[in-house]
């Protein structure tokens, strides 16, 4: 049955007016039964991260010992001494006498100036192919290291060489960047390169490009590859290392590329030299095939130093060849 339109002085009923009381009725028995800590909680900031969000990366854990740590103990684990920005040459050395013990001594002492921004200095050897798989390598790559107490600029390292090889030997800051050196003719730095034992060493670039040492700590959480161990004190140091600029384009070598041409006549020589003896040998002449083997031993031998350029993935030697700038 329709309703009557009110007349004057008459009011229109409240629409849902009985369940208008049911609900305020609830809200009066939730008041005397502990709500307020569920409104308050309701009403407090969500903690928890919502649908959209990416989950947080975690980050990694510091070993707890029963209380927070401290500030000393955060700066430690965060500690990234010995992180720098190096410069390297690349070295070819080989024993004067095969089997013979041999080891070459490298010392790198920095003048301080005031256009230096470091205090202590470290000087890393490496084998050329020390980032042929993978761009990087971690510290028990490496055939030597060592650096200065801080306040000092010198810093000895030596490392046996058994057979020949090139090396990549950086120097620079311990930590920090290498800001070069200021102009003039005064001596702002030293690289002595020495042999004991008999070794014959050379050059081939004393400047050939600039490397990132990164440097980690021992706990499990973030050490990263193996470390390498102080024969002296036995302490074990972690890093990474990734080339970051190469000078000259020519000396990298990525998979696919071609073989130097010296290295190219050398095997083709070596071939040679094997093809003789054998015929010698089919000829009843024993000792001379003994010697034109030797000669060919002692040729492939020698093929490590002949091809010095740096091998890396082919990914990585694009970017490096594709500076904007190169210095030749």
């Amino acid at each position: 049955m329709p309703s009557r339109p009110p007349g004057p002085g008459r009011l229109a009923p409240r629409a849902g007016g009985r369940r208008l009381r049911a609900l305020l009725a609830a809200a009066l028995v939730a008041a005397t039964s502990g709500a307020p800590d569920r409104a308050r909680a309701a009403d407090a900031p969500a903690t928890g991260p919502s649908p959209s969000d990416a989950p947080a990366r975690p980050g990694p854990r510091v070993p707890t010992t029963g209380s927070p740590p401290s500030r000393a103990a955060e700066a430690r684990w965060l500690d990234e001494e010995g992180t720098a920005l190096l410069g390297f040459g690349v070295l070819r050395v080989a024993p004067s006498a095969p089997g013979t013990p041999a080891e070459v001594v490298l010392r790198y002492e920095e003048v301080p100036t005031d256009y230096a921004a470091f205090d202590a200095v470290q000087l890393l050897v490496l084998p050329a192919d020390a980032f042929a798989a993978t761009g990087r390598a971690f510290a028990d790559r490496a055939l030597a290291w060592g650096h200065a107490p801080r306040g000092t600029y010198e810093v000895t390292v030596r490392v046996p060489v058994t057979a020949p090889a090139v090396w990549l030997v950086a120097f620079g800051p311990f930590t920090g960047v290498d800001t070069s050196r200021p102009l003039g003719a005064a001596r702002t730095y030293a690289l002595d390169v020495r042999d004991a034992g008999g070794v014959a060493r050379a050059w081939v670039e004393p400047a050939a490009g600039e490397l990132t040492v990164k440097a980690w700590t021992s706990h499990p959480e973030v050490e990263r590859g193996g470390p390498w161990r102080d024969p002296a004190t036995g302490i074990d140091r972690w890093f990474e290392v990734r080339p970051e600029l190469v000078y000259a384009a020519a000396r990298l070598a990525a998979p696919g590329d071609p073989e130097p041409a010296q290295l190219a006549a050398a095997r083709r020589e070596a071939d040679s030299l094997r093809h003789r003896a054998q015929d010698r040998r089919a000829k009843g002449q024993a000792d001379a095939a003994a010697d034109l083997e030797r000669e060919a031993a002692d040729l492939t031998a020698n093929f490590a130093t002949l091809d010095d350029r740096l091998p890396v993935p082919a990914a990585l030697a694009e970017r490096l060849r594709r500076l904007p700038f190169r210095w030749r």
